[in-house]
């Protein structure tokens, strides 16, 4: 069985509480602007940079309709087709 150590005991016990570090840059909001600000800036990126580092070929064969990618987009998101 494990020992734990009297001052360890102390440490942990219920009259000593716990302290909370404070969010960088002053709580949620800072923080899930800070990680939106990191993933998007990220996939923006990734979006203009790759395509210029490495070829992307198209596989398909006729060019799209006005509006087709706006529709295409909508569905993928649950919207029904008209």
């Amino acid at each position: 069985m494990y020992k734990i150590s009297k001052a360890h005991r102390a440490s942990c016990s219920s009259s000593a509480t716990p302290q909370m570090l404070p969010l960088y840059a002053g709580g949620f909001a800072a923080a899930a602007a800070q990680v939106s600000a990191v993933y998007y800036g990220t996939a923006v990126l990734l979006h203009c940079l790759v395509p210029l580092a490495l070829p992307v070929k198209s596989i398909q064969v006729q060019a799209r309709q006005p509006g087709q990618a706006w529709r295409e987009a909508l569905y993928s998101l649950g919207a029904s087709p008209t």
